[in-house]
């Protein structure tokens, strides 16, 4: 342990105490003898004379209303069972403590003193060196096991260092207790995050006497101080180092590992003895450590590259922080990520989770509730899902309450709209690429949505619309579940959920040679076909009055229905199914300025019959002729004003211009002529 410079020169000017001045003898002397006979008579008549320190007055008076013998103090004993468990809870303050003290010890040991530390209790836990061997240590209570407070020691240093928070000295005749005023004491105080964890007392025969006294004891707190709070520091430091999710190596000068934390033993795999005995350019085999030196570099990141360790390969980004001292290179810090770690923390923040779960689904309808059930059941397994369903049914609704449901729901849901890629960009979307693979790629590659949905369920809408050779790559992926990225020569290995589904009937593409029927029957394992909105039309009023109670609560309001709006909702097609029914109720809802809404706010809007008609035959307004009228109907109702238009159907005033141009919506169409 190294001493400071300040607490050296302290040893230095008193290494010959007899050198002392005659003026400081004297001065001592002459005081000695005033508190004694100050003492003298505040014990025969209680008076007490202004040549004593305040503190040392109030605490003799405490002394004298608690009746302590002033000729001789009691010792007081800890139970030994009791001090077993407080030298435990102070351990590291004894440890730390002992050696500081040892050291000032060998310093001062030619001048009969004793060095002791307690803890903010005054219980005496360490101590070192004795005061003339003729006297009784054990009876005067200077030993570990007591407890130095003044209810039965009396006036002492220690006590009253923590009573007024600051470092106290106490000599002979200031001591309450007759038998105490044979030594002379200096405490200080030991603090740690600003809050008084123990002190450091040096006890001199009263023979000698110094003012640096206390100068010395303050040195030995304030080492100790500085000790514990290294290894608080340390202490933090390591548990950071080994709690951190990210992988850390520590290199010397020549490239050695040096220390490495778990979380790196975690990424690949391999326990503290492996690591140690690995060679670093062997592990990060693309990374060229000496010309990164060489190039003088102090910070660098490689967006991804590979860790090897016993033939496997881990893909990770890292983190290079070169340590130089006087421009040399002295050591390397290494940090490194799991790219799936990455991968899975964006999904946090990009929107790559469920909103809905099967409670959600509204339905009274037997069938509906069968295919639920089955649903629930097939949630926990892996296998792939096949779900067939018109637009509008909710076939994504049924994909997010699967997920939501299943040992994956904390993992990516990945949704992706196959009809929505571009012919010449499905393959690099659904499996990404390295870097360079080919041009107009970025620099740093990019994973596919198979890689960002790895340990979650990617949900493939549309499948029908993926081109034949896609179609072939997607077979292999669920034949051996690992995925290459384009112009990569690495496959790598996924744990994923494949949920497809499709708005035609994916076995007539199969016969038509539109779709591979190997693809077919390797999605088809768990097949569900939604029924229409037509084929349940109980449904109908059960879905109107949860949209309406979703739009009042959205909006504040207490509409309610007609009942001759539910029977002209009962005699429409619904082609649209659930998502134009939803549309047909929000546009009924805005349009109506009355607290109920009749069936006048669907006239016009969608074509009632008085049977069901077949496919075929409908001529139902689509969703987005329906979202046409519903701005033009807005822009009328506020006298051919867009943007109160715009408010008033919950739009925002750049979606509804943005609208109006899409739909050439023209001003013949709003305005009143």
């Amino acid at each position: 342990m190294n001493k400071n410079d300040d607490f050296l020169n302290l040893l230095d000017e008193i290494e010959d105490l007899n050198a002392r001045s005659r003026a400081e003898i004297e001065k001592y002397t002459n005081n000695i003898v005033k508190i004694k006979q100050a003492r003298e008579v505040f014990l025969n008549s209680g008076e007490m004379d202004s040549a004593v320190r305040s503190e040392i007055a109030d605490s003799w008076k405490r002394c004298r209303r608690l009746k302590i013998n002033p000729d001789h103090s009691q010792a007081n004993f800890i139970d030994p069972p009791a001090f077993k468990k407080i030298l435990q809870k102070n351990s590291l303050l004894i440890n730390v403590g002992s050696a500081i003290i040892d050291t000032i010890y060998r310093s001062l040991k030619e001048m009969n003193c004793i060095i002791y530390l307690t803890d903010q209790f005054e219980h005496i836990l360490y101590t070192k060196g004795e005061i003339l061997t003729q006297e009784n240590i054990a009876e005067f209570g200077l030993c570990t096991g007591t407890r130095w407070c003044e209810e039965t020691i009396g006036t002492n240093a220690i006590t009253l260092a923590l009573r007024h928070k600051k470092n106290f000295q106490t000599n002979n005749t200031e001591h309450f207790c007759e038998n105490h005023h044979i030594v002379n004491c200096a405490t200080a105080l030991i603090y740690i995050n600003g809050e008084i964890i123990g002190t450091l007392t040096i006890t001199f025969h009263k023979n000698f006497f110094s003012k640096h006294f206390l100068s010395i004891v303050a040195a030995g707190a304030a080492l100790i101080e500085k000790q514990l709070l290294h290894l608080q520091t340390t202490e933090i430091i390591n548990f950071t180092f080994d709690k951190t999710s990210e992988g850390i190596l520590i290199l010397d000068s020549k490239l050695n590992i040096s220390k490495v934390n778990r979380s790196l033993l975690k990424i690949i795999n391999c326990d503290q003895a492996g690591i140690e005995q690995s060679d670093i350019k062997e592990l990060f085999f693309e990374i060229n450590f000496q010309k990164l030196i060489n190039n003088g570099l102090i910070d660098t990141e490689i967006k991804e590259t590979f860790i090897k360790y016993k033939s496997k390969l881990y893909r990770v980004n890292v983190h290079l922080r070169f340590i130089k001292h006087d421009h040399i290179f002295d050591g390397l810090v290494i940090i490194c990520r799991k790219i799936e770690d990455i991968i899975s923390l964006s999904q946090k923040f990009t929107g790559n989770t469920t909103y809905f779960n099967f409670d959600h689904i509204i339905t009274q309808d037997s069938t509906m509730h069968r295919i639920i059930a089955t649903a629930k059941k097939v949630a926990s397994l892996r296998c792939t899902i096949l779900i067939e369903g018109k637009s509008g049914t909710g076939k994504e609704l049924f994909a997010q309450s699967i997920h939501g449901i299943s040992n994956r729901k904390s993992k990516p849901f990945i949704a992706v709209n196959c009809a929505a890629l571009p012919a010449d960009l499905v393959e690099s979307e659904l499996f990404g690429y390295e870097r360079g693979a080919f041009t107009g790629a970025l620099s740093t590659g990019k994973p596919g949505k198979f890689e960002l949905a790895n340990g979650g369920t990617i949900f493939l809408d549309e499948i029908g619309e993926l081109p034949l050779n896609i179609q072939s790559k997607l077979l292999r992926i669920l034949d051996n579940h690992k995925v290459a990225r384009i112009g990569g020569k690495q496959e790598k290995e996924l744990n994923i959920r494949v949920i497809a589904a499709t708005n035609r009937s994916l076995y007539e593409e199969v016969q038509k040679n539109n779709f591979r029927e190997d693809l077919y029957y390797r999605l088809n394992v768990m097949f569900f076909k939604i029924p229409s909105l037509q084929e349940r039309l109980a449904d109908i009023p059960l879905l109107t009055n949860y949209f309406l109670d979703k739009l009042n609560t959205e909006n504040k309001g207490s509409k309610t229905i007609h009942q001759n709006f539910v029977e002209a909702l009962l005699k429409h097609n619904w082609e649209g199914n659930i998502r134009e029914l939803q549309n047909t109720i929000s546009r009924a809802y805005y349009l109506c300025d009355s607290e109920q809404i009749t069936c006048e706010y669907i006239a016009g809007h969608i074509k009632t019959y008085d049977h069901p008609r077949s496919e075929s035959t409908s001529n139902v307004a689509t969703v987005q002729q329906a979202e046409r009228q519903l701005i033009v109907d807005a822009i009328k109702s506020c006298n051919g004003k867009i943007i109160p238009a715009a408010q008033k159907i919950k739009m925002a005033k750049t979606t509804i211009y943005r609208k109006i141009k899409k739909y050439k919506i023209t001003p013949d169409e709003y305005l009143k002529i």
